[in-house]
């Protein structure tokens, strides 16, 4: 599918690239990066700026994600065994913030330990330091665990997928989510789509198919749906989008170099700041349209599982 693209990890390194396999309709890297390759990308070379920089709108996600998850349970009449709850590469803790809100008793597991990790703590949230593969955890402890854009990263995936499924109590929740491989918007975009990721930040580009093949059979598939997020929509991946992505660049670049010419030391930053909030605006708005066709979507676009985020809801079974 994309086998003749090529990217290296670094000068004098391993050179990586796609590779597709038709069985379990998934696309992943190959080689596989090694652990040494990983820490080394998100020490040295993965960019968190654009989340830095949007942490506001990262919050909001975070409480619509928490809402969204409750109105599933509601939908479906889920229950847990009790509310003691781990979310996996929690980040800066804004979704177990807004669970624990709602009276759940939340704990993260995360490989960062900067500034908002300990305002978390605070909060009075365990946050463990470690990774999904190598952490202090012991096994079926928690009655929901949350895997947000997390298997992704992890190139031993079977093995993701197991030690997600362990961290499970008997009759507790797994909700795993990850980009989908079958969205309208890698149809469309392909390389260029937002969530294509290089194979070495995404081993893996996951589907339904995939998922269900790497579940271990201790979990029991309640739900499989899709839908677009704030940050990945399909609209993203039109000409119009891509049109008007072009023309907030260009007038920005035209007041950063009038601000040269006019010896003004602030343009250049009100020109950045006008290029970001202008593009979040214009995602906003697609969004926001999004959210108004939602009610007939959800049993064509997202139930037919074209949209960007791939959900999967399952429940650890009790032994017999």
């Amino acid at each position: 599918m994309f086998e003749s693209n090529t990217w290296p990890l670094q000068e004098g390194g391993r050179v990586f690239r796609y590779a597709h396999c038709r069985a379990c309709e998934a696309m992943f890297a190959t080689p596989q990066p090694s652990a040494e390759e990983i820490d080394w990308l998100y020490s040295h070379r993965y960019d968190y700026t654009w989340f830095i920089r949007r942490k506001g709108f990262k919050r909001l996600q975070a409480g619509h994600r928490w809402r969204r998850l409750r109105a599933i349970f509601g939908e479906l009449k889920i229950g847990t065994p009790f509310r003691r709850m781990l979310d996996i590469g929690g980040g800066h803790a804004w979704f177990l913030r807004a669970a624990q809100a709602d009276g759940w008793a939340p704990e993260g597991l995360e490989l960062l330990n900067d500034e908002l990790v300990t305002v978390a703590k605070t909060h009075g949230i365990t946050m463990h330091h470690g990774s999904l593969l190598a952490h202090p955890l012991p096994s079926e402890t928690f009655g929901l665990v949350t895997a947000w854009h997390v298997l992704e990263h992890v190139p031993a995936v079977r093995e993701g997928a197991a030690a997600i499924a362990d961290l499970v109590a008997p009759g507790g929740i797994a909700v795993i989510a990850v980009p989908n491989f079958h969205a309208a918007g890698m149809r469309t975009a392909g390389l260029a789509w937002v969530w294509c990721q290089k194979p070495f930040i995404h081993p893996w580009h996951l589907s339904a198919t995939t998922l269900k093949k790497l579940l271990p059979p201790s979990l029991e598939i309640l739900l499989i749906t899709t839908r677009d997020t704030w940050d990945a929509q399909w609209a993203e991946s039109t000409g119009a989008y891509r049109f008007a992505m072009k023309a907030i660049y260009a007038g920005a670049l035209w007041v950063r170099k009038g601000a040269k010419k006019l010896a003004w030391q602030s343009g250049v930053q009100f020109a950045d700041n006008l290029q970001f909030w202008a593009e979040e605006a214009l995602r906003l708005v697609t969004y926001g349209g999004y959210l108004l066709l939602r009610p007939w979507l959800r049993h064509s676009y997202e139930g037919a599982l074209h949209g960007s985020e791939l959900l999967v809801v399952a429940r650890k079974k009790k032994a017999a």
